[in-house]
């Protein structure tokens, strides 16, 4: 885990910038469904920013892009597996 501040809500560096912008265009777009979810993922390199759209929790935007890291692993003969820890943490 990193120890860098984190906003919630709004953006709070330059590749989350990027993805705010990128997921309003989504949602400006007219194909676009009211409900929709979308998760803009971008890296440079050297960091990574996230934007979330349409999730009501962190949480629920890990589990859809856990479905869709599975679904193209699948999609190249392999697999994911995803096993809870009870009462640790990853460290």
């Amino acid at each position: 885990m990193s120890d860098e501040k984190r906003t919630e809500g709004e953006p709070h560096d330059r590749l989350t910038r990027i993805a705010n912008r990128v997921g309003i265009q989504v949602e400006l777009d007219p194909e676009w469904r009211v409900g929709g979810k979308a998760i803009v993922l971008l890296n440079d390199g050297n960091r990574a920013g996230v934007g979330l759209f349409g999730y009501d929790s962190d949480t629920e935007a890990m589990a859809d892009m856990l479905i869709h890291i599975r679904g193209i692993l699948r999609a190249h003969g392999k697999d994911l597996q995803v096993h809870p820890m009870r009462g640790g943490e990853m460290s």
